[in-house]
Formats: structure tokens, C-alpha cells, sequence
């Protein structure tokens, strides 16, 4: 497959070098960034087979106030070797997205990676519950626009 190279700057493509660089320096390593919330949601992460068939994938799975990752995620985790995790609901950010990336792949392809494997679940989640988010590869019916950098630009 081919990368996204268009539309990128020399300047923002010298930034995603240098963060190349510290990604091969320092693999980013399982975290939450909590967010008060009413209550709790339990994710069951469905990777595929193919992707991580040993479960090695480091997963981002993050609360946003839209349908699409505009900013930010308010809340969230990255996990690796995980099947579920439980997350603390977000209020004012409903929309649950991921992000998945072979926990072998390296620095170039966490950042821009060839084939995004991302997950949105299709409602956006108010109360306390137990979903599945499903991942797959990124295409006509999975279009979510995630940065794939995020694990790598939150603090260990």
C-alpha cells in the first residue's frame, strides 16, 4: 500500500522525522488520561486475526465530542495485550474512536502508517455500559481520519 504523502510541508514532514526519532528512542508504553466522568464504559477491542494474531498491537481508544477525531480526544487509553478496558465516561466528548498500530511496526509507520486500522462505535455513549469497538482497516465503510501520532505525543 501506499502511504498519505500529499499535502504535507517540508517543514511538517521534518516534524514527523523528529518524532520518528524519539519514537525509536523511547516505544510508547500503556497509559489513561482520566477525565471525570458519570460512570464507566467497558470496551471489548476487536482487533483482526491478521493484524496483531498474537494480541501485540498498542491500541488508542479515545472519547471525542464529535463523530470524527477534531482535536484532541478529552479521555482516553492506550493499551497493549488488552481484549477489554474499562474507561471512565467523558462528559461533553460521547463519541468513542481507536487507533491500532503493530506494536513491532516502526517509527515511520506509527506516525503515517500504510494501512490505518482504526474503529468508531456508531452511537455516541452517554451512560455507563459494555460495547464492542471494532477495528479494521481504514476505507469507504471505516473513514476515520485518526492521528496516528497521538500514543506517541502523550507523556509516558
Amino acid at each position: 500500500m501506499t502511504r498519505i504523502t500529499t499535502g504535507l510541508t517540508v517543514e511538517q514532514w521534518t516534524s514527523v522525522f523528529d518524532l520518528a526519532d524519539v519514537i525509536g528512542d523511547r516505544q510508547p508504553r500503556p497509559f489513561m488520561v482520566p477525565a471525570p466522568g458519570p460512570g464507566t464504559a467497558t470496551v471489548r477491542l476487536e482487533i483482526p486475526i491478521p493484524f496483531a494474531p498474537r494480541g501485540e498491537a498498542l491500541i488508542w481508544v479515545g472519547w471525542f465530542p464529535h463523530p470524527v477525531p477534531i482535536g484532541l480526544p478529552h479521555a482516553g487509553a492506550l493499551v497493549s495485550g488488552a481484549t477489554r478496558v474499562r474507561l471512565p465516561l467523558c462528559e461533553g466528548a460521547p463519541y468513542l474512536l481507536g487507533f491500532a498500530v503493530a506494536a513491532q511496526a516502526d517509527p515511520l509507520e506509527q506516525l503515517v502508517p500504510a494501512a490505518p486500522v482504526v474503529a468508531a462505535h456508531p452511537h455516541p455513549i452517554t451512560g455507563a455500559c459494555e460495547v464492542t469497538l471494532r477495528f479494521g482497516p481504514q476505507g469507504a465503510a471505516r473513514r476515520v481520519p485518526l492521528l496516528a501520532a497521538l500514543p506517541s505525543l502523550c507523556p509516558p
